[in-house]
């Protein structure tokens, strides 16, 4: 039962984090500035029991991996927006820095740069804070 409810927390405080990025947060790309919602194609939102959107990402070693990736685990996923300047997120990892061994076998953390002018190496050093 306490695994249910860090789970829940760790939840909470990812939304916590994303909301402080606000709905419309310009992504600087090299072409033009776009809509979080214009990346991800989302055109509904999900609702509790819904199937999650499948998305790929790039890790700080290069590989491309797919959120659909872990579903052979058979463990949730969290998945954590984050920034290398937001204060609140460096909190939450130091948090789950403490813990995270603890959990690593139960459930998947899936961090993810949300600040398009963060280059890998930025996110690979602040990585190395929070193990």
């Amino acid at each position: 039962m306490g695994q249910f409810y860090f789970l829940m927390f760790i939840i909470i405080l990812a939304a916590f984090a994303y909301g402080c990025t606000q709905n419309s947060v310009e992504l600087k790309t090299k072409s033009e500035p776009q809509q979080l919602n214009q990346i991800f194609q989302v055109k509904s939102p999900l609702q509790i029991g819904d199937e999650s959107y499948d998305f790929t990402v790039v890790t700080t070693e290069g590989k491309s991996i797919r959120l659909s990736d872990f579903i052979e685990d058979k463990k949730p996923v969290i998945v954590y927006f984050f920034t290398t300047w937001c204060p609140w997120c460096a909190k939450d990892y130091a948090a789950l820095s403490k813990v995270y061994k603890n959990y690593e076998n139960d459930v998947t953390i899936l961090s993810i740069g949300i600040d398009l002018s963060e280059d890998l190496i930025t996110i690979g050093e602040y990585k190395k804070k929070y193990p």
